[in-house]
């Protein structure tokens, strides 16, 4: 389990982003709030959202 520092949601993309340290996390918000993460993508948001 991981403790966020910050949550970005997309849910027109079924789309979150989540911080957790300097790491982003991709994954997917489920209908309990929860965020079901799919990989880790290191420290920098651009290429996080990029998916690279």
């Amino acid at each position: 389990m991981l403790r966020p520092y910050a949550v970005l949601g997309f849910p027109a993309f079924d789309l979150s982003l989540v911080r957790v340290g300097d790491d982003w996390y991709r994954g997917q918000l489920e209908t309990d709030g929860s965020v079901l993460c799919r990989a880790m993508y290191g420290t920098d948001l651009g290429e996080v959202v990029r998916g690279t």
